[in-house]
């Protein structure tokens, strides 16, 4: 229904575009590419069309294209800046990108890369078999990367971090146990890197606790176009109350969220600290029924 819909709303705006050549369209570029070779998110794309649809009636017809080449975090927030070549990307909350961009505030992943699950050895399986609470996981090292934004989060915890340079020989470093826990998004499962862990005898994805860290996703707008911003909000927020979010994270996201449904262990929230105080009660409405009705902020 959401694909009908869109195809019968843009086809509307090409027919008005054409018979009515004093409308011009909006041209909205969006999503850039880290490197060439890189995959966009499908999702976030049909997600935003949805949401410029929505709102037509309101704001009027549009043209939307992908820039022309791809950038870099910091070549994005320049071209955000300037707001000539790039008008809105997704992103998670950068606290360096504050005033440089206007967050749409609605988490477009509604949760599910919050979802953590851990890669790990299956020699540690009768001892993850009894954690059962937050201290438990103090017995065992993190393995993760420099300047990965969890790094904090674990901080703040007092676990045992061991760095990691690369993915490169990272199942030889818990093959020699030089940590036990690799955390990642459950959405991370399913991607190569995952996959390829998985392959490795002994591997082991651990299905005796998981970790809830709020990472949102927010639509970053150019700070010269405040009204597509307030235009994203409103298209969005149409969407959810129909469903029709939703029903596209299920599309895209039906693996994840069936590990999400399926959970039986106990599920440890870790703040995150780099985030603004209150983000995730703010936002927690907007998620996932299966992640609002299953995390509960301890205290």
């Amino acid at each position: 229904m959401l694909n009908a819909t869109r195809a019968h709303i843009t086809s509307l705006i090409l027919v008005t575009a054409l018979a009515t050549p004093a409308i011009a369209l909006e041209p909205i570029i969006g999503f850039p590419i880290y490197k060439a070779d890189y995959k966009r998110n499908p999702y976030n794309t049909e997600l935003i069309l949805a949401a410029l649809d929505e709102t037509v009636s309101d704001y009027g017809p549009y043209s939307f294209s992908y820039p022309s080449h791809p950038m870099g975090n910091d070549r994005t927030i320049v071209e955000l800046v300037k707001g000539h070549e790039l008008h809105l990307t997704q992103a998670p909350y950068r606290k360096h990108w504050l005033g440089k961009s206007i967050i749409v505030p609605f988490p477009i992943n509604k949760g599910i890369n919050s979802y953590r699950v851990f890669f790990s050895h299956e020699r540690h399986k009768k001892a993850f078999s009894k954690v059962s609470k937050l201290d438990h996981l103090r017995a065992f090292s993190f393995g993760q990367g420099r300047g990965w934004s969890t790094v904090n989060v674990l901080k703040k915890y007092n676990f045992d971090i061991i760095y990691i340079d690369s993915y490169d020989g990272l199942f030889d470093m818990i093959e020699k146990d030089r940590f036990q826990l690799l955390m990642q998004g459950v959405q991370e499962v399913f991607v190569e890197k995952g996959r390829t862990m998985l392959m490795n005898e002994g591997a082991y994805l651990v299905d005796e606790f998981y970790a809830f860290v709020y990472l949102p996703s927010y639509i970053h707008v150019t700070p010269t176009q405040p009204e597509l911003a307030k235009r994203l909000e409103l298209g969005l927020t149409r969407l959810n109350k129909k469903g029709e979010v939703d029903a596209l994270l299920h599309k895209h996201s039906s693996k994840a969220i069936q590990i999400i449904n399926s959970i039986k262990g106990p599920v440890f929230f870790l703040e995150n600290i780099n985030l603004p105080p209150g983000s995730f009660e703010r936002d927690k409405p907007l998620l996932l029924d299966a992640i609002k009705n299953s995390v509960h902020k301890p205290g």
